[in-house]
């Protein structure tokens, strides 16, 4: 059996970004990444297509372990965003020059960064990486937990650190449970282009049926992200590529302007998920293997970052204690209210949102347009965009 100090199970983007920070901050701790798939393989689950949004407080921190660059093809301002209701009066706009920053977050695209953090890995010199590999199998002792891959290696450490994902294998081997909610929603993702200038512009919209939210990219495009019924966004993403331009431009309007064309479409079901725990006898889990939410709002991943942010912080300070009983149950409570305060907020929203009902919609309109013309009621919205609440 190999020992090492810290077993990371999942190489994507919550794991790789732990691996990294964890190897800068800690260059004497010895680190293993256990990784199912090639990272620079283009068919990566991890690594796809999609955008996320980072916030600006998860760029401050990516940048100070040199793990983003904002100048980089992949990546996108957000200078100013728009939040509306569709068929009612109420907007609100928040822009980077009213908290004097160079942007609210970024746009990123999740293929070309993740190969990026895997480069970036693959250069440290305390990391051991396993890939492809799958823990089948986890014992867990007083000192170490054992974990037993696929090809028959067996890794000790004395903490497993999980986050391969929503539907993570590894959480059910520690006997934790997910408990999930479905939405009555999927999100349709695709890249769109527009024929002006976006401007760094990003954009909320909410509808009966669900939000719309078009993220800045590179080359005038937006990630576009359309939460509705699974029946039409199954039919939207059959239908030709001017057949769903001529819809989008319905649904959304031309506040940003003429779309003229758009990309590769896919379709996810969208769920409520968070694990009964986030520790079990040395081992923690974090990013989507412990809380999956709605894509409104763009939290997921910043959530995630902070999950990272903590956990590297007391593994810093742990010396002895690391993977204790003391250790895991001091960090699930350190990061219990911000899951639970970002888990209740987005499910708010979504069920508050998509709501017809008259008297919802005009208290809404009228908070939208309170905070247009009060900045301090701005406020708690735009620091839960930069992630600085």
């Amino acid at each position: 059996m190999q020992h090492v100090d810290v077993v990371v199970v999942g190489g994507g983007l919550a794991g790789g970004t732990l691996a990294n920070v964890l190897a800068q901050q800690c260059p004497t701790l010895s680190i293993a990444v256990v990784e199912a798939h090639v990272p620079s393989n283009d068919t990566h689950p991890s690594f796809d297509d999609r955008s996320i949004a980072l916030a600006a407080d998860s760029v401050n921190y990516l940048q100070a372990h040199n793990l983003f660059n904002a100048q980089s093809d992949y990546a996108c301002a957000i200078k100013h965003v728009q939040v509306s209701d569709r068929g009612h009066f109420g907007k609100t706009q928040i822009s980077h020059q009213d908290y004097n920053l160079a942007a609210l977050g970024y746009v990123v695209e999740v293929r070309p960064w993740g190969q990026a953090l895997h480069r970036a890995l693959s250069a440290q010199q305390n990391v051991t990486q396993f890939c492809p590999a799958k823990v089948v199998a986890v014992s867990m002792h007083e000192s170490h937990n054992q974990l037993t891959l696929d090809d028959g290696t067996k890794l000790g450490a004395k903490l497993v650190v999980v986050a391969d994902g929503a539907q993570s294998a590894t959480r059910s081997l520690l006997h934790l449970d997910f408990h999930t909610q479905q939405y009555n929603q999927h999100a349709l993702i695709a890249n769109v282009e527009v024929r002006d200038d976006h401007q760094s512009h990003a954009f909320e919209r909410f509808t009966e049926h669900g939000p719309l939210a078009l993220l800045p990219m590179s080359r005038n495009r937006y990630s576009l992200v359309w939460c509705d019924d699974a029946h039409k966004l199954n039919e939207l993403q059959q239908s030709t590529g001017d057949e769903f331009i001529a819809a989008l431009q319905d649904e959304f309007g031309y506040r940003a302007g003429l779309f003229t064309q758009v990309g590769e479409r896919s379709v996810y079901p969208l769920v409520w998920g968070r694990s009964n725990t986030l520790v079990s006898s040395r081992a923690v889990v974090i990013g989507n293997a412990a809380h999956a939410i709605h894509p409104i709002a763009g939290q997921g991943f910043n959530l995630g970052l902070r999950d990272i942010k903590e956990l590297v912080a007391r593994i810093a300070q742990a010396g002895d204690e690391l993977g204790s009983y003391a250790f895991t149950s001091e960090y699930a409570q350190a990061r219990e209210q911000d899951i639970t305060r970002v888990m209740t907020l987005t499910d708010t929203l979504v069920r508050t949102f998509s709501n017809s009902a008259r008297s919802i919609a005009l208290g809404r309109s009228a908070g939208l347009a309170a905070m247009q013309l009060c900045s301090s009621l701005r406020q708690p919205l735009a620091k839960q965009l930069m992630g600085f609440n």
